[in-house]
């Protein structure tokens, strides 16, 4: 056997041990999770969550979400576009570019999610867009979040041509309660294609328009409870979130980016993550802190 052959047997074994643990890890999360309270499952989460992001706070996000446009071609009742959409701003091209690059300058390995709070299919000029994350970041997971209303076969079967890794189409339904894993009619095919040729890479979530998610930081209907929570928050822990304008804001939740963190067209988006705001932020939430800034308008649990 050659050293070839011995490096790959133990890259296959430690896999398989990951996948394992990655398993059994996952299976008792979901009976922890059925078996507690909401309210003590979130406090046994949260220190959890909490010991993988302790201090220094040194760690590159985990993902970056970019919003090359604001607008949306749904209105579902969860979502503030339905209420309260945002006057359209859509990215320069060069800006995008330059967001990248400064990705591809830290040899960044992550994942790519050029979708916030919008339609990034709206943007026609997302294939390229994809390809040039592909181009400059080899090694960066591209991530596409659709709800799949502007996607046909020859559209999917491009994106995957140019690099991206994997799909998520959430297919809403106002009759999801009643129909609860129907596929609307022109994700069908994409479905069946699927199953023939892109396996796990596409996802399809079946999602319903109506009903109360997150309050988005208080820009629409949330869950009833008193604020502000005296919670952990892992969001600015682990994820960027980009507007169209270049500003980065604190995470996903700001709708109307009210925290800006910095601005990727005059600094580097490494040298916004690391900067003096984002740790102060860090620290206050990771002690449980969100008076004092958009965290205290906010319902989201942090966990997730």
């Amino acid at each position: 056997m050659d050293n070839k052959e011995k490096v790959m047997g133990i890259l296959q074994r430690r896999v398989s041990r990951w996948t394992l643990a990655r398993v059994v890890g996952r299976a008792g999360h979901i009976l922890l999770k059925r078996a507690l309270p909401v309210r003590f499952y979130e406090r046994v989460e949260a220190h959890r969550i909490r010991a993988r992001y302790a201090l220094p706070f040194h760690r590159i996000f985990r993902q970056i979400a970019i919003e090359t446009r604001t607008d949306c071609n749904l209105k579902c009742e969860f979502c503030p576009q339905s209420t309260k959409p945002r006057p359209k701003q859509i990215m320069s091209e060069d800006l995008f570019k330059k967001i990248i690059d400064d990705l591809a300058a830290i040899e960044y390995a992550g994942r790519i999610a050029p979708t916030v709070n919008n339609e990034p299919l709206l943007d026609d000029r997302i294939l390229s867009f994809i390809a040039y994350a592909r181009k400059r970041c080899p090694f960066s997971f591209l991530h596409l979040i659709t709800n799949g209303t502007q996607l046909n076969i020859d559209m999917v079967k491009e994106l995957f041509a140019i690099g991206l890794d994997e799909l998520l189409i959430n297919d809403y339904r106002k009759d999801r309660l009643n129909n609860p894993f129907r596929v609307s009619r022109n994700l069908v095919p994409i479905a069946e294609l699927s199953k023939k040729m892109f396996g796990r890479k596409i996802r399809i979530s079946f999602r319903s328009s109506v009903g109360v998610l997150t309050n988005r930081a208080g820009n629409c209907r949330g869950r009833e409870i008193k604020l502000p929570l005296r919670q952990f928050c892992i969001r600015p822990f682990f994820e960027m979130v980009i507007q169209p304008e270049g500003r980065a804001v604190l995470c996903c939740q700001d709708y109307t980016y009210e925290e800006i963190m910095g601005d990727t067209s005059i600094s580097s988006v490494a040298d916004i993550w690391f900067n003096e705001k984002y740790h102060r932020i860090r620290a206050e939430l990771y002690e449980g802190e969100r008076a004092g800034k958009i965290c205290e308008k906010c319902d989201f649990n942090g966990l997730s």
